[in-house]
């Protein structure tokens, strides 16, 4: 989405605008100005490559909900956000997680990377599968924590009161 809306190839140059039969049913990345994208080409290709490299990660699994939009930004990582509204925050592709390392992310993601990422999202898995059984909703999962990178912390919905339970 750069002011309008945009086809990009795996390598995150954007090549021609969309049309609405184009677009309809992708996911859109958004977070990559147009400006950026016009004064720092480089760095906005690198942002694009970010947000596809952590939606093929997700989309690996058939089970999870669907995206429909990717954020990605320039310090801290990358945001899915689902059909439904659910909001999962992840690390950057290439950026150490370890506590006491440096934060500044690699030129590129490599395997290692994309195992670390794996891994974080088994987690959501086990999230996303917990709470519905516990009679929770959750809006907002968070997967980047850099000092542990094995916590998942979790804004759950507000539960409904009785006034709004359905009868």
């Amino acid at each position: 989405s750069l002011a309008a809306l945009y086809l990009c190839d795996e390598e995150g140059l954007a090549y021609k605008r969309a049309t609405a039969e184009e677009w309809t049913g992708l996911v859109v990345i958004t977070g990559v100005g147009r400006a950026t994208y016009l004064l720092e080409p480089e760095l906005a290709k690198s942002q694009a490559r970010t947000a596809l490299v952590a939606l093929k990660l997700y989309q690996k699994n058939p089970a999870r909900p669907a995206i429909g939009e990717v954020h990605v930004d320039r310090s801290g990582g990358v945001t899915l956000y689902t059909k439904e509204g659910l909001a999962i925050r992840l690390p950057r592709p290439g950026q150490s997680q370890s506590a006491g390392s440096a934060i500044e992310p690699k030129k590129e993601s490599g395997p290692d990377d994309d195992r670390e990422l794996a891994i974080r999202l088994r987690r959501l898995d086990a999230v996303l599968h917990a709470l519905p059984a516990e009679g929770q909703r959750p809006l907002m999962v968070f997967l980047d924590n850099r000092a542990h990178p094995d916590h998942v912390t979790v804004r759950l919905a507000a539960a409904a009161t009785a006034a709004q339970q359905p009868r």
